[in-house]
C-alpha cells in the first residue's frame, strides 16, 4: 500500500472532536499529520517516521496554515473525509516517512519511528487515537 491521499479542504472533525490551535512552523496543509518542534519555539511541523522526534505526532491538521500562522489540529476523536474514501476500513495507520503523511504500518520499513494514529472506522471516517511508542520498526 501507499501512502493516504487527502484531497483538498478535508478532513472535517466530527462533533466531539477535540482540537487544538498551534502555530505553524511552515506550511502546513489541513489533512497534514504534525507534531511539535521543539526546536522552533513549539511550532508544529510535518510529521515524519524518520526520526524519533518528528515521529510523534499530536494530530492532524485541519485547517490550512502558512508559516507563523495560526493551525488548528484534531488531537483525538473522529475525522469525516467527505465526498472521498482514503481509507481501508478497519486498518490502522501510523505516521509516514514522507513528511506530513500517513501510511498502514505494513510500508513502515526497519528503523523507522513507529506512532500510530489510528484507526478506519469507515473508508471515510477516520478514529484519531495516537499512541507515540518511541519504538522502531525491526522488520
Amino acid at each position: 500500500m501507499a501512502d493516504v491521499t487527502i484531497p483538498a479542504g478535508k478532513p472535517t472533525p466530527a462533533v466531539g472532536t477535540v482540537t487544538r490551535v498551534y502555530t505553524a512552523g511552515q506550511s502546513i496543509t489541513s489533512g497534514d499529520v504534525v507534531y511539535v518542534d521543539s526546536t522552533d519555539a513549539g511550532r508544529v511541523a510535518k510529521a515524519d517516521a524518520d526520526a524519533e522526534a518528528s515521529a510523534r505526532a499530536v494530530g492532524i491538521a485541519v485547517t490550512t496554515s502558512a508559516a507563523n500562522q495560526p493551525c488548528v489540529v484534531a488531537t483525538s476523536g473522529r475525522l469525516v473525509y467527505s465526498g472521498a474514501s482514503p481509507f481501508v476500513q478497519g486498518l490502522s495507520y501510523w505516521v509516514s516517512t514522507t513528511s506530513g503523511a500517513m501510511a498502514p504500518e505494513a510500508d513502515l520499513a526497519s528503523g523507522d519511528y513507529k506512532t500510530m494514529l489510528g484507526v478506519a472506522t469507515a473508508t471515510a471516517v477516520f478514529q484519531l487515537k495516537i499512541d507515540a511508542s518511541g519504538a522502531t520498526e525491526t522488520a
